[in-house]
């Protein structure tokens, strides 16, 4: 009996030990399962990373932010896209290119800057602005923020488009001397015709490709 009573005492240390090792295989590999999954999760961000556009955040018409893509054409220029909107923009980084001022019954051509204000402004035409008189010089229009990069221009010319701050689109039809800074995003290409087109009060002016 007392024989007996030995033995199970071993028994059951042994089946003891046997089941903390059991536990303790089982912890293992549970921990290299996660940490498993946890790489292959951390890869599919990195290839997700590297396999995404370039974004950048821009405003529409609305004042809602929207995403914008650069992707690159077949000659290797970053293209400028909104993805809010189904079709893309042709706005390139070399060169934001042109648009055009709808006045009325007139319609002028801006050469547009080599800048990011000027492809932001590009980006998210048409624009219906109503814009605003002010000293018998300009046109403004409070729009939402968009890149600056403001300097003082010394002199205004009659047909240039400035950003004033970061979100006031204005349009000059007259030249004069100024201490302000401002950013310039164009210039109409044949401002004779513009003030008189723009008259003395607020005006609607439509801002297209």
């Amino acid at each position: 009996m007392k024989h007996l009573d030995h033995c199970g005492g071993k028994c059951i240390a042994t089946m003891a030990l046997c089941f903390l090792l059991l536990c303790g295989l089982l912890l293992s590999g549970c921990n290299r399962v996660e940490d498993a999954t946890a790489d292959e999760e951390a890869g599919k961000k990195v290839q997700a990373t590297a396999q995404a556009p370039d974004l950048t955040l821009a405003t529409d018409k609305n004042g809602e932010t929207v995403t914008v893509t650069t992707v690159k054409d077949a000659e290797g220029d970053i293209v400028y896209g909104n993805t809010k909107k189904a079709e893309a923009t042709k706005t390139t980084a070399k060169k934001a290119g042109d648009m055009k001022l709808i006045i009325g019954d007139k319609t002028f051509t801006v050469k547009l800057e080599d800048n990011d204000t000027a492809r932001a402004v590009k980006a998210q035409l048409p624009l219906d602005l109503l814009m605003t008189e002010l000293n018998g010089n300009e046109k403004y229009y409070y729009y939402s923020e968009l890149p600056s990069d403001a300097r003082r221009v010394g002199t205004v010319r009659a047909g240039d488009i400035m950003l004033y701050g970061g979100n006031t689109l204005v349009i000059f039809y007259k030249t004069f001397d100024t201490d302000y800074s401002y950013t310039r995003v164009g210039s109409v290409e044949n401002p004779e015709g513009l003030a008189k087109a723009l008259g003395p009060g607020d005006v609607s002016v439509t801002w297209s490709e």
